[in-house]
């Protein structure tokens, strides 16, 4: 016996036909967007490799020694260069494990280059800044200039206390880097302590009466501090330009190695 397909019969079947295209072609979507998701996991992982590689060859042309004011062009380039990632579907990069781990790669690089970014700006201004606070509290200064008797306060009055506050002025020219404000103080009290000093042992010297003054203690709790915010600094920057080279941020910071901090030694006393 035939069966003649009606019309609901019909309408069923091409329901079902519908559907399974309908499904065939979702998956297929689906699956392109995974697809995609991979690609540009493999892509932004070359990109990044890259990047990494090019970024090394850089730092080691950098003398941040001898140039410190390379520290800022070096730090546009750090922030400026990270390779992006490229759109792809929201449902590839939901379901792409490679895809969410080069996103995390590239977001723990961006940390470490803001890092690197933020202490070599600092370095930019910390070293010139710590140059010229040891070149200011250089304590055979006031030595050289009365370094034995003097007759009058001619001498004191009149060499040492303009050297003095000029040695004061170049120093507080010079940009003191954000939040050492404090370091800046103690350089600047330290040599106001010698020209107050200076000035009235000049006046005790005029009056015909033996004068001395001291300064050591000054200098050195100003110098001090000095010297610990270099070796500070010194090992920050190391530890955050090595933390670039690393390929995964799982593998922690690179361990610099520790810079000495050597004493200095001053002469007490100054006068008659």
């Amino acid at each position: 016996m035939r069966i003649r397909p009606t019309l609901g019969l019909l309408t069923v079947l091409l329901l079902l036909i519908g559907g399974t295209g309908i499904y065939l072609v979702d998956r297929h979507q689906k699956n392109e967007a995974v697809d995609r998701a991979e690609a540009e996991a493999a892509r932004l992982n070359g990109a990044l490799d890259s990047f990494q590689i090019e970024l090394t060859e850089r730092l080691s042309t950098v003398d941040l020694q001898a140039e410190p004011h390379h520290g800022i062009e070096l730090a546009e380039d750090l922030r400026a260069g990270l390779p992006a990632a490229q759109d792809v579907p929201e449902y590839g990069s939901d379901r792409s494990a490679d895809f969410r781990d080069a996103l995390q790669r590239r977001a723990a690089l961006q940390e470490r280059l803001d890092v690197a970014a933020d202490v070599v700006e600092e370095w930019a201004v910390g070293a010139p800044f710590v140059a010229a606070a040891q070149e200011a509290l250089d304590a055979d200064l006031p030595q050289r200039v009365v370094g034995g008797p003097v007759a009058s306060g001619a001498p004191v009055r009149d060499e040492l206390i303009p050297l003095m506050n000029q040695t004061r002025a170049d120093f507080d020219a010079v940009e003191v880097p954000p939040g050492q404000e404090k370091l800046a103080a103690g350089v600047d009290a330290a040599l106001q302590h010698v020209i107050d000093e200076a000035t009235a042992a000049a006046t005790e010297l005029d009056a015909g009466r033996s004068a001395s003054f001291t300064y050591g203690t000054q200098y050195r709790d100003a110098l001090q501090p000095i010297i610990e915010y270099e070796a500070s600094l010194r090992q920050r920057i190391e530890s955050a330009l090595a933390a670039l080279a690393l390929p995964s941020a799982e593998q922690g910071d690179a361990a610099p190695e520790q810079v000495p901090v050597e004493p200095a030694s001053f002469p007490s006393t100054i006068g008659r």
